[in-house]
């Protein structure tokens, strides 16, 4: 079993010469043509539908090809700590009352993830809602994530929003974090599998 789809042509190698079947867990979207190494596997699991449609149509790989021997398994949650989160601890945190309309999202701080929409939409909805506050949890990772941590900053000032967005970073206490939420936001770009969302939703 390779748990990346990444690293499956290497092992495939080993288990041609070895005579051991090889099953490859399909957990990012297909970007590229992979129908020639995925020939190879005698199974292919896919964590949603989103993802294998992905392996179909970007990864050139032939539904009548592949159906006998794939299946989609979605990643298993437990939801238990999500049902008993503490939304009043988190709020006094960051400074926010009882009643006051909370706007969330929680990923990676990266342009795929579509931060900079959710700041576009917090411009939107505060016209709306002048009470209404919004947080951006997450952490971003290289240059990259960097620059465009940066530019969201900027947006943010832009945008007249600076005592309005709160830029939590990284957080080990997400049960909390999503139950201080009123309303979850996601505009990611794309995804093979949202666990956030299946969390928010608890």
């Amino acid at each position: 079993h390779v748990n990346m789809h990444h690293y499956a042509p290497l092992v495939s190698l080993a288990c041609a010469i070895a005579r051991i079947p090889i099953v490859v867990h399909v957990r990012n979207m297909i970007g590229r043509p992979v129908a020639r190494d995925f020939r190879n596997y005698d199974g292919v699991i896919c964590i949603s539908q989103a993802v294998y449609e992905s392996l179909i149509t970007e990864g050139r790989v032939p539904d009548r090809e592949i159906s006998k021997r794939l299946w989609i398994i979605p990643d298993g949650r437990d939801l238990s700590p999500f049902r008993t989160a503490n939304r009043e601890r988190v709020r006094r945190e960051w400074g926010i009352g009882p009643a006051v309309p909370l706007v969330g999202m929680a990923a990676r701080i990266c342009p795929m993830k579509g931060q900079d929409t959710f700041v576009r939409m917090a411009a939107l909805v505060k016209q709306r809602i002048p009470d209404a506050r919004f947080v951006l949890v997450g952490s971003s990772f290289g240059k990259e994530g960097e620059a465009y941590l940066d530019g969201l900053h900027e947006l943010v000032a832009a945008l007249g929003l600076d005592n309005d967005v709160i830029f939590a970073g990284y957080r080990q206490d997400m049960p909390d974090v999503l139950a201080a939420m009123d309303c979850f936001a996601h505009p990611s770009r794309r995804g093979a599998f949202v666990s956030v969302l299946i969390e928010a939703m608890a």
